[in-house]
């Protein structure tokens, strides 16, 4: 299996900014869009808040999730747009409701009109992973598979919205939302982010943003959905398993969970059994505090979080940079990747070439 690939583009949509550099610039500036969301109330009769857009009409979750997949995959597949003689395979991380009848039609009709019509995406019976918020993890190791079996690029990514309609309901129904009644509640999020990768091994002149070193997925026998407990097996292996791959401590970590308690004590007990691996003083990012929980577009959109913050580490310290990036989701599947900064000539161009504005 490959274990490592070049980003190429990225794109990401969210409240805060429809491009990665306005998105995260957002994030940096701590500007938070947490607004209180008509017609659903919490178990305490109080507005169900989160991060959404306001300015984006529209109450069914899924639509608006392909609203924000359009920009983010437009932006990412800049690289191809001029048009290429090979289908670029795609895996997305999606919500359940991708699988319903019409929706997965749907999501390949808007993702078409993200490439030029020169261009081609090509769709697996494995394209859409609808495994939580660590679907983005399942299929980043599905696209690495891809590299390896002969593919030149490949597009990976992710989309949800679970500040509308029944998504939304949903949590509120089993008092999953912040508030009175639950102090241990969750803000729901919305927002995509697609990645182009391509083989490591190759280098074709085209820049990179970056470097995915490794993925690793697990199944923690203890999830969230199962009881309050966590003995953070599944993320305790992810981490091993990484720290072979990068035997050096990495800059960052990048926690693209929920907010609740039960992910931080996770998180917390994978740390303490794998300190080699983690940055010393410990450094987390936690992508719930500025977006809320984004569901299958957590950990697409973490990955691109980390890729930003390396550009700017590189115009402005001149340092190099790698972070882990995690997520976990709500029945147990959990992911993790190592990602690295771009190097040399292809860091001084890629702003202008390869999808970050």
């Amino acid at each position: 299996m490959t274990r490592s690939a070049r980003v190429l583009g990225v794109g990401v949509a969210c409240p805060l900014g429809l491009t990665a550099r306005a998105a995260f610039a957002a994030v940096e500036a701590g500007i938070r869009r947490f607004v209180e969301l008509d017609g659903v109330f919490d178990l305490a009769g109080e507005p169900a808040r989160g991060c959404r857009l306001q300015s984006l009409p529209g109450e069914d979750p899924f639509e608006r999730a392909l609203w924000f997949a359009r920009r983010a995959a437009t932006q990412a597949l800049r690289l191809v747009a001029s048009g290429s003689t090979e289908p670029v395979p795609v895996f997305v991380a999606v919500p359940a409701v991708a699988h319903e009848a019409g929706r997965s039609r749907r999501l390949k009709e808007v993702l078409a009109e993200a490439v030029s019509p020169a261009a081609e995406l090509r769709w697996t019976p494995r394209s859409l992973i609808a495994d939580g918020r660590a679907s983005g993890a399942v299929a980043l190791t599905a696209a690495l598979h891809e590299l390896h079996d002969g593919a030149p690029r490949v597009l990976v990514g992710g989309l949800d919205c679970l500040v509308a309609g029944d998504a939304l309901r949903e949590l509120s129904r089993h008092n999953r939302l912040l508030g009175r009644r639950n102090c241990d509640g969750r803000l729901p999020g919305e927002g995509a982010a697609f990645l182009l990768l391509g083989r490591a091994s190759e280098r074709t002149g085209s820049p990179e943003l970056g470097v995915i070193e490794a993925v690793v997925c697990a199944q923690e026998p203890a999830p969230f959905a199962g009881g309050p407990a966590s003995r953070a097996e599944g993320l305790t292996e992810v981490l091993a398993e990484l720290r072979e791959h990068w035997p050096q401590r990495v800059d960052e970590v990048i926690a693209a969970q929920s907010n609740e308690r039960f992910f931080a004590t996770e998180l917390s007990t994978a740390y303490l059994r794998n300190v080699e691996l983690m940055p010393e003083p410990m450094r987390v990012r936690a992508l719930a505090d500025a977006l809320g929980d984004c569901g299958a577009a957590a950990f697409p959109l973490g990955l691109a979080w980390a890729l930003d913050d390396f550009d700017l580490r590189a115009r402005w310290r001149g340092s190099l940079a790698s972070a882990v990036v995690l997520s976990s989701s709500d029945a147990g599947t959990v992911g993790g990747a190592l990602v690295t900064a771009a190097t040399g000539e292809s860091r001084a161009v890629r702003r202008n070439d390869a999808g970050i504005s």
